[in-house]
């Protein structure tokens, strides 16, 4: 909606756009619009109190109808304009054809026929769950990139949900054992206990299990939402409870995706996606460990993959500058308890595209679809 420069003092400006081919929506057009909804006598009270320098406690009532922002009037050409800029591409500035997506355009489309489809009930969980679920089926249908994309989004929520929760019980033990802890012996003590705990939970399984066999045996009613949910890291939780219910995901998430992973990997390449620590590299691991015992398995994930791993990040974010990070103190092959770190879920910012659409008038406070609805698919 602006350009942005830097003039000669090295110093930000900012000029409102103009009207451009090859870009739908321009701030010109944006502030035109705006401007015809305001009448002279909002126009010539909103600059006095400009001019004063200060907000006049009995104008807010008057001038909140025509500014404030989360009032949007649906019959306004300014509410076309926001919906056409919501439904250009990502990238306004972009011009090379090959680099051009709708991403944003095809997830509000997509979110809306989900929510067509449950009762007219905007629930961005729902759709979210129904892309992992599909998977790669969307391959062969229309806005397939969009809808992958949400796929790895939600494939890797739950993987470093799972890791997260492995993690906190091994913070979670070392408090419990006030003291600093033989990392071998820690680690050793550590995945007797959880191996305990999954054994107990499948049918005719035993340490000595190869990774295969156990993967075997686990119960298909141990479906990932299920087991994502059955996480909790309170202070009164059981250590091995968790890490067991993080194992139970990450066993389920390779079951699940293990015929998806290969063709996903690429996906991602492709679109720059792949960070390090990603599901895709986590499951590749397990797939290389199929044939080793269930017991050194989950010995040496919890050592590589959790100790190993949080000390090398936190190791890197102290080398850029950033705030120290350690949860436990290396040293010598002892480890030393600093602070727990309960798994946290992340913000796909649906939340604020919500906002957005209960702004402009297409969900109402009830969270259900209105009339404008329509307005929008049609686009």
């Amino acid at each position: 909606m602006v350009a942005v420069a830097i003039n000669s003092e090295g110093k930000e400006i900012y000029k409102v756009s103009l009207p451009h081919p090859r870009q739908k929506v321009s701030g010109k057009q944006l502030a035109d619009a705006f401007d015809q909804t305001l009448t002279p006598v909002v126009r010539d009270l909103f600059y006095h109190n400009i001019k004063k320098g200060r907000l006049q406690e009995l104008d807010i009532p008057v001038l909140i109808q025509y500014f404030a922002i989360d009032k949007i009037d649906s019959n306004s050409p300014e509410w076309l304009l926001y919906v056409s800029m919501l439904m250009d591409k990502d990238d306004p500035s972009q011009e090379l054809e090959d680099r051009i997506t709708f991403h944003r355009r095809n997830t509000i489309l997509e979110l809306l026929m989900t929510a067509k489809s449950n009762g007219n009930k905007l629930d961005w969980h729902l759709f979210i769950l129904q892309a992992y679920e599909k998977k790669l089926v969307h391959s062969e249908i229309q806005n397939s990139a969009t809808l992958v994309g949400w796929y790895a989004y939600k494939f890797n929520e739950y993987y470093q949900y799972a890791c997260g929760a492995i993690f906190w019980a091994v913070l979670q033990q070392l408090y419990l054992n006030q003291n600093d802890e033989y990392l071998p012996e820690f680690v050793t003590d550590l995945t007797k206990s959880v191996i305990e705990e999954l054994v107990k939970s499948v049918e005719n399984t035993n340490p000595g299990n190869t990774l295969k066999e156990f993967l075997s045996f686990i119960p298909e009613k141990l479906q990932e939402e299920d087991l994502y949910n059955n996480i909790e890291t309170k202070g009164y939780s059981n250590p091995e409870e968790v890490a067991k219910n993080g194992f139970f995901l990450l066993f389920r998430l390779y079951l699940e995706n293990r015929d998806s992973i290969h063709a996903l990997k690429e996906f991602m390449n492709r679109r720059e996606m792949i960070r390090e620590g990603n599901m895709i590299d986590g499951l590749f691991y397990l797939e290389a460990a199929e044939s080793e015992t269930l017991e050194n398995f989950v010995y040496q994930f919890i050592l590589r993959k959790i100790i190993n791993r949080h000390q090398m990040v936190a190791l890197r974010k102290m080398g850029n500058g950033s705030q120290a990070t350690h949860k436990f103190i290396l040293e010598d092959q002892f480890i030393r308890f600093i602070d727990t770190f309960p798994p946290r879920a992340t913000s796909p910012r649906m939340v604020a595209l919500g906002n957005l659409l209960s702004d402009l008038q297409v969900i109402g406070s009830d969270g259900m679809l209105t009339p404008k609805h329509e307005i929008i698919l049609s686009q």
